[in-house]
């Protein structure tokens, strides 16, 4: 593992994109502030300069790309169970395909960017020591700090869930075993939701073995592999 560390840099995700050729497989980047972070479906991610976990990994080796979009997955429950398993923080639960949730808000965006026949980098954003979010939120924003009452030291944070991501990454395994953590923490299943394309309302109902979301619309089950996906 390689950790690259930036007080400031545009995006850590466009850095390692920008310079993959000359990185190695497993590069982190992390920054203490981004000035054009970026969240899923284009929209920005805004956090407060110097009290959150803001970095990307690199992924380069063929047998890692070959999971594919599963890799949304292993990343998601990887996070998801350093929280509660490392940290001890109460009700964490994943929002397919990759955000995490604490207590029914977001403390953790993930975005993957890249081209499956040759890289992936793996944006993540987790919510530290912010304790005001100023704007506007499609869902309440939460941190570490506000769940467990207390500051965490980011350089000994980001070293723990480095190692924790580097070994999951390492040795990612059976396919079945995040599904099962997933299925148990599992945000949307039974929650009414819209699916962008889709004319009203569905039903989330978990995912299949793909890790595609199954929907229930009307008297039909839909499988939603990707797209945009909004609680109601």
């Amino acid at each position: 593992m390689t950790v690259l560390s930036f007080p400031e840099i545009d995006s850590t995700n466009l850095y390692l994109k920008r310079n993959r050729e000359d990185l190695r497989d497993l590069t982190f980047a992390k920054a203490e502030f981004q000035s054009a972070g970026r969240g899923s479906h284009g929209r920005g991610w805004v956090a407060e300069k110097g009290v959150n976990l803001l970095f990307s990994i690199l992924i380069k080796d063929p047998s890692k790309l070959s999971y594919g979009s599963f890799l949304s997955l292993v990343i998601a429950t990887g996070v998801a169970s350093f929280l509660e398993n490392e940290l001890q923080i109460q009700d964490v639960s994943i929002k397919w395909p990759n955000d995490i949730y604490v207590c029914g808000k977001k403390i953790c965006g993930i975005l993957i960017e890249g081209e499956l026949s040759s890289y992936l980098t793996i944006g993540i954003g987790l919510n530290v020591n912010q304790k005001e979010f100023v704007g506007e939120y499609r869902r309440t924003p939460t941190s570490l700090s506000i769940e467990a009452g207390k500051a965490f030291d980011l350089e000994s944070l980001s070293k723990r869930l480095f190692a924790h991501l580097e070994k999951i990454l390492g040795d990612i395994g059976s396919k079945a075993d995040y599904l099962v953590y997933f299925n148990s923490h599992d945000f949307l299943r039974g929650r009414r939701v819209y699916v962008l394309g889709v004319e009203g309302e569905c039903v989330a109902d978990g995912v299949n073995d793909d890790f595609a979301l199954k929907c229930i619309h009307g008297s039909h089950e839909i499988i939603v592999a990707t797209g945009e996906i909004s609680i109601l």
